[in-house]
C-alpha cells in the first residue's frame, strides 16, 4: 500500500481495507503467493490469513512465481507447495495458476489433474 510497508512503517492502510472488507461482505486477496518473500509475509499474505471465518479470498500463482527459490530447500518452489501453502495457512478459496511455460504444462496442469473435480451447485427451482 503507498505510504506504509509493514510492520515498521504501519499506518492502518492496508489493515483497514482488509478489516472494511471483511465488514461489508468483500472478498480480500493480494498479489502473487510468494509464501518465502518479507513484502508477501508482512502485507497480504498475514492478513489474508487472518481474515474472518466466512470472508472469501484468492489469489494467484502468476509468471515468475515457480522460479522463486525456496530458502529451506534452495530449490525452485513447485506448483504442490504453493497450492499447499494456499490452501493451509492462507485458507483460500480461490487460486488462479499463470500459465507460464514450461511450468503450466509440466507442473500446474498435471497437479490439477489429481485434484477432486468439482461440481458447482445449482439454484434449485
Amino acid at each position: 500500500m503507498p505510504g506504509e510497508w509493514l510492520p515498521g512503517n504501519d499506518r492502518g492502510y492496508l489493515r483497514t481495507l482488509y478489516a472494511d472488507a471483511a465488514r461489508v461482505g468483500f472478498g480480500v486477496g493480494g498479489p502473487d503467493i510468494l509464501p518465502h518473500r518479507r513484502g508477501q509475509q508482512n502485507h497480504s499474505l498475514a492478513l489474508v490469513a487472518a481474515r474472518p471465518a466466512g470472508v472469501i479470498a484468492a489469489m494467484a500463482v502468476q509468471d515468475g512465481n515457480l522460479q522463486e527459490i525456496d530458502p529451506a530447500t534452495g530449490q525452485p518452489v513447485t506448483a504442490a507447495d504453493l497450492l499447499a501453502f494456499a490452501r493451509g495457512r492462507l485458507r483460500l478459496d480461490y487460486v488462479f495458476w499463470g500459465t507460464e511455460e514450461p511450468f503450466y504444462t509440466r507442473d500446474v496442469l498435471p497437479l490439477l489433474r489429481t485434484l477432486p473435480s468439482a461440481t458447482p451447485e445449482r439454484p434449485r427451482d
